[in-house]
């Protein structure tokens, strides 16, 4: 058997380049997490209620209706 140790970085060249990688990484989430942009949405638009009221009923939105319309607030 090969009693050798294994080496994972062959110079200090690619140990300095991986711990800037891994530090630089490190601080872009670090800083997303605590700069995070906060949404803001509009005002809820105003509901338009169309009803059709039957055929022998007086013009206008009519008991049900009005019911109807009340259930929604």
């Amino acid at each position: 058997m090969n009693n050798r140790p294994i080496r994972l970085l062959t110079s200090g060249r690619a140990g300095l380049g991986a711990g800037a990688l891994i530090t630089a990484v490190v601080l872009l989430i670090a800083l997303g997490a605590v700069w995070t942009p906060v949404a803001f949405a509009d005002g809820c638009p105003d509901a338009e209620v169309t009803f059709a009221r039957g055929t022998g009923e007086p013009p206008g939105i009519g008991r049900v209706g009005q019911a109807f319309v009340d259930s929604l607030r």
